[in-house]
């Protein structure tokens, strides 16, 4: 049975949801901590605060749900990728601490250069690399 694939416009709303999240959360963060700091710290506390929080709600919070908010707003799952287009006899893993790292990472490098790759015509997806999958809550139930 083939694996169904989420289509882009959800993966794009739940990626724009996780951004926002992140922007809102991390600079709602650092202007609270902020105090009496600088110019120069303060935007060090801002970035510090953007990654942080981006860090908990990508990797922490879907090692510990399988979702992010944004995907859990738009009802999808972040599973291990079993290999190939077929559903495992028991079920969907959960992605690893250090695959969600990986993930996190590559989508930290692969966003500011995507435009570059989409002129380059390069092919690629940082899941891909990471050997995780997104995939529909509903999917997920049915595959058990």
């Amino acid at each position: 049975m083939p694996l169904p694939e989420v289509d882009s416009l959800r993966r794009t709303l739940a990626v724009l949801i996780d951004l926002g999240v992140a922007g809102l959360g991390g600079a709602a963060l650092a202007f609270q901590s902020a105090g009496e700091m600088g110019t120069g710290t303060y935007w060090a506390a801002l970035i510090g605060c953007l990654l942080g929080v981006s860090f908990a709600n990508q990797v922490l919070l879907t090692w510990a749900t399988r979702v992010s908010i944004g995907k859990f707003v738009l009802r999808l799952r972040v599973v291990r990728d079993p290999g190939g287009d077929w559903i495992p006899p028991h079920g969907f893993a959960r992605a690893g601490f250090w695959r969600l790292v990986q993930r996190w990472l590559l989508g930290l490098c692969y966003l500011p250069i995507e435009t570059v790759l989409l002129l380059l015509e390069a092919d690629g997806d940082p899941e891909d690399a990471c050997q995780v999958r997104l995939i529909r809550r509903r999917d997920l139930l049915a595959a058990g």
